[in-house]
């Protein structure tokens, strides 16, 4: 009796725990920040470039951020407006460490089907006032990649030796984290507040981001980058799919993975892209929306996934506008 007694009390104490959470919640500027974005990108999806524009200059910036300068690009680049094309670029390569092929680049990860413009602005002149901007911070740049390079060679170098013994290589793989890479981020993080784009360079932060997935990094730290506007939310939410909804299963030797957001995807067998139902999907699009993402059936649209069937019955069944 005394032991269910104890039981019942630390189950008690535990629910109380559960409900007194306090969930994660935008400040209202940064929510309708990123509510425009969302509402300019459906826009420039569907080539309505005046309309997109119209919703990116509603914004007020407290300092720039690298979608909402790529979305702009978009937007130039389906209106023809090349003048401005040219100046966006160079406010991006200054503000955010970018040369013109990385930004081509991340245009076509978007899915942006139109071919922006020869340039004719000096790129190096442009990254070298970036890296004036930077110059106390310029160590954190190259220490960023290096780590990652060397990161990535430990890596290939314990599948080259164990092969596909995933569990023998995660266990060292977690090892060479803890002693090296994530003192290194957790001190980056501190330093900066967490660093984001404007801090360190939008290459750098790239690199970050994929060291992030495999580093033990405190949900808290998260989710304070995500209200601080330090951490842009799809970031944010495939970080925390990826390292707080999921455990390794040490028996199977295997990552079991969940998620809240939608962020996983896996190929079918004609190697098309789908998302793999979320969670409790009834409400994703509402944790989603919480950070400052749009509806999952809206990223799905533009990057050309599909989605999972039980969604799809859900929104109908619930007369929830969608498109696919």
């Amino acid at each position: 009796m005394k032991y269910l007694l104890i039981m019942l009390a630390f189950i008690s104490i535990n629910i109380s725990q559960a409900k007194s959470e306090v969930p994660v919640k935008l400040p209202n500027q940064l929510a309708l920040k990123y509510s425009l974005i969302n509402s300019a990108e459906y826009h420039v999806y569907k080539k309505e470039y005046t309309q997109a524009l119209n919703e990116l200059n509603k914004i007020a910036y407290t300092r720039p951020y690298y979608a909402a300068y790529l979305a702009k690009l978009k937007c130039y680049v389906g209106l023809n407006r090349k003048d401005e094309i040219e100046q966006i670029i160079k406010e991006m390569i200054i503000n955010f460490g970018v040369y013109y092929n990385h930004i081509l680049n991340d245009l076509k990860l978007a899915k942006f089907s139109l071919t922006c413009p020869k340039i004719s602005i000096n790129e190096d002149s442009c990254y070298l006032l970036f890296f004036a901007k930077n110059l106390n911070h310029k160590r954190d740049l190259f220490d960023v990649e290096h780590l990652f390079l060397n990161d990535l060679l430990f890596r290939n170098q314990l599948s080259a030796i164990n092969g596909k013994s995933f569990k023998e290589n995660f266990v060292l793989a977690k090892q060479y984290d803890s002693a090296i890479v994530t003192p290194f981020i957790l001190s980056l993080i501190k330093k900066h507040n967490f660093p984001d784009s404007y801090d360190i360079g939008e290459y750098s932060t790239s690199l970050l981001y994929f060291m992030l997935r495999h580093n033990d990094v405190a949900k808290t730290i998260l989710d304070s980058a995500l209200i601080s506007g330090k951490i842009p939310p799809i970031e944010y939410a495939m970080l925390t799919d990826y390292l707080h909804n999921h455990k390794y299963n040490p028996e199977k030797g295997v990552m079991e993975f969940h998620q809240n957001f939608g962020t996983l995807v896996s190929t079918a067998s004609d190697d098309t892209w789908y998302i793999q139902t979320p969670d409790d999907y009834e409400h994703v699009d509402e944790r989603r929306n919480a950070i400052g993402l749009p509806p999952l059936w809206q990223t799905a649209l533009i990057n050309g996934h599909k989605l999972p069937e039980e969604y799809i019955k859900w929104l109908k069944k619930n007369k929830i506008f969608f498109e696919k």
